[in-house]
């Protein structure tokens, strides 16, 4: 299933390494991350199937810059929607290019650099100049309501999840998935060491999202978390 329908103004798409999300209402559009490059065309005919042309989406909300979130976004900047994405983000999402590779290099974590090195020639990023900054507690307009913006750093610098008002729903992006990387049991998780740039400010942002209460929670990897969310959630934080 490649469109699936959330509610009266949120699709899911899934594309090859995750979820990025539509909302809508009437002819408004916005996304909350892009996927791959190389999910253009998946997500292209994602959107025609819900009756989106790529010109009606008038904004991009990225969680974060990695390659599996950002990768159509410029694509739809250049058609005229807005980008937005955390201040700690942006250096990695427009020119002169600032690789997050380079940041692991500083960091002393070479088999992290490395995968990213990878990672970023196999599927980069196309980068674009013009971002909207987002700060915690950004309160931003969105098809169907607001999006109010938490700091969820440590998958990456600048990550962000998006609490979707008055729907009292979290996109959580990689904060916390619903799948276990490698492994692909369906089950809430933190995202991949490997790929994290602080690993105790991950686990830090995990709590924090565990201890919320919305009424369903989705994630960049792995299905909505729709049944008994805050219960789940918090039972799983203890864990930590």
């Amino acid at each position: 299933m490649r469109v699936q329908q959330i509610n009266e103004h949120i699709y899911r798409i899934l594309l090859a390494w995750g979820n990025a999300y539509v909302l809508k209402e009437g002819d408004r559009v916005a996304l909350i991350d892009t996927g791959l490059q190389r999910d253009r065309d998946d997500l292209l005919r994602a959107l025609n199937e819900i009756g989106v042309e790529t010109r009606q989406v008038s904004a991009v909300f990225l969680t974060h810059g990695h390659t599996d979130h950002a990768g159509n976004a410029a694509l739809f900047a250049k058609q005229g929607a807005k980008l937005y994405a955390h201040t700690l983000e942006i250096p990695h999402l427009r020119p002169p290019i600032l690789p997050y590779s380079y940041d692991m290099q500083k960091l002393r974590r070479p088999f992290t650099s490395l995968a990213f090195t990878i990672g970023e020639r196999r599927f980069p990023v196309e980068r674009y100049p013009d971002i909207e900054r987002v700060e915690e507690g950004s309160l931003i307009e969105a098809p169907g309501g607001s999006l109010h913006v938490i700091a969820t750093h440590g998958h990456s610098p600048g990550h962000v999840s998006y609490w979707y008002q008055p729907h009292d729903i979290l996109f959580s992006g990689d904060a916390i998935l619903t799948i276990i990387p490698i492994r692909l049991k369906q089950e809430l998780s933190l995202p991949m060491r490997l790929f994290s740039t602080n690993w105790a400010q991950a686990i830090q942002s995990a709590k924090y999202l565990s201890r919320t209460t919305p009424a369903m929670m989705l994630p960049g990897h792995g299905n909505p978390l729709i049944e008994d969310a805050p219960e789940r959630l918090e039972k799983w934080g203890e864990t930590l």
